[in-house]
């Protein structure tokens, strides 16, 4: 057997759990960055097209990550700092910018529009990069643990 049967083990529970976590990222990404249309938020850049792809992208691995972490159900799995700059890196590759109060506190609006605006699209691929880190890290964790307990891997 491979390490499918270790992920087809994973418990419904930890499957919900990343589910759950996935599901609010991409609302709750969504609603903030505008690229789900509301009226709740207004958005100060234009949205090109890439954002609409890696959007649900780490989604997915914000909801993998959460998914499997929960089913090895160990604190310590020492990937906990990539998986969460790699979901800030990438909220940021799809956020607007001058939206993000704190940035706009710290270099003001000409140097979020200088410094930050012009690399969004590689600050949220390193954070795409971190998230696969962490989920690559996570899983392999917990192909361990599952070889431990006698699933097949």
């Amino acid at each position: 057997m491979d390490g499918l049967a270790a992920l087809r083990a994973l418990p419904r529970s930890s499957l919900y759990t990343g589910l759950a976590w996935g599901t609010g990222y991409l609302l709750l990404t969504g609603l903030v960055t505008l690229l789900l249309p509301n009226t709740l938020f207004t958005r100060m850049t234009p949205i090109s097209g890439w954002e609409y792809l890696m959007w649900p992208i780490a989604a997915l691995m914000v909801g993998g990550f959460m998914a499997i972490r929960e089913g090895i159900k160990t604190a310590g799995v020492g990937c906990s700092t990539s998986a969460g700059a790699g979901g800030v890196a990438s909220f940021i590759g799809v956020s607007c910018p001058v939206c993000i109060h704190l940035f706009v506190a710290l270099m003001g609006t000409g140097g979020v529009l200088t410094f930050v605006e012009p690399y969004r699209l590689h600050i949220g691929l390193v954070g795409l990069v971190l998230l696969v880190v962490a989920l690559a890290l996570v899983l392999r964790r917990y192909l361990m643990v599952a070889g431990q307990k006698g699933v097949p891997v």
